[in-house]
């Protein structure tokens, strides 16, 4: 049986699903020398700056990172998503957010992890704080193909799901456990912020992309 532990209001994808759109709008890769020094910057100030991180993680072991100028209405500054190198988590991501003084205004994390043959878990954090924690069934058998002949038309949040599972190189149960945290972190501006930078992490994948397949297949 899965396990919630979060706030007791409903969740809602139509929040996720705005802050995604807008991640889309408002985010631009930087790439090349400006990116590793952006990088090194913003994990020395985390650093120094003793922001939490959870699960044995280390800011500067990541098997990849990207950096993003973010400019709109609630942020202008610089996002920097981390994969951080985490042998005993499926999925460990952590981002920093530099405000326009270029100074650390906020962080993301997500930890995914199975917990045995049957069951696997996702805790996330905004600002070192706990916003989910939650357990999911996991299916006795995964098929690629059966992901694929699944991309048809749907709802727009179950075209971005599907999009994710099939590019991110997570299995289904972890997609799956990442969303629903999300969406119970978007019970407050702030924490869905924090989830889709959190979200932008994942190695493997473009959440941009995903954003614009589900606009088409919905």
């Amino acid at each position: 049986m899965n396990k919630r532990v979060f706030a007791s209001q409903q969740l809602d994808e139509s929040h996720v699903k705005d802050e995604l759109i807008e991640f889309q709008k408002a985010t631009t890769e930087i790439t090349g020398k400006e990116k590793k020094e952006i990088y090194k910057d913003a994990v020395e100030k985390a650093t120094n700056g003793d922001l939490a991180v959870h699960a044995n993680g280390d800011l500067s072991n990541v098997d990849d990172y990207k950096v993003y100028k973010v400019d709109n209405e609630q942020t202008t500054g610089t996002l920097v998503t981390l994969n951080l190198h985490n042998e005993k988590a499926v999925l460990h991501s952590f981002s920093i957010l530099l405000n326009k003084e270029n100074k650390v205004s906020g962080s993301g994390e997500y930890v995914v992890k199975q917990l045995d043959d049957q069951t696997g878990n996702v805790k996330s954090y905004e600002n070192g704080k706990l916003t989910a924690d939650l357990n999911v069934d996991i299916p006795k058998e995964e098929s690629t193909s059966d992901k694929v002949q699944t991309m048809s038309i749907g709802s727009w949040f179950d075209q971005w799901s599907k999009c994710m599972e099939k590019y991110s190189g997570l299995p289904s149960w972890a997609t799956r456990a990442i969303n629903m945290a999300c969406m119970a972190a978007c019970l407050t501006v702030a924490g869905c912020v924090a989830c889709v930078y959190a979200q932008a992490a994942i190695n493997g994948w473009d959440a941009g992309y995903c954003v614009g397949y589900a606009n088409d297949h919905s």
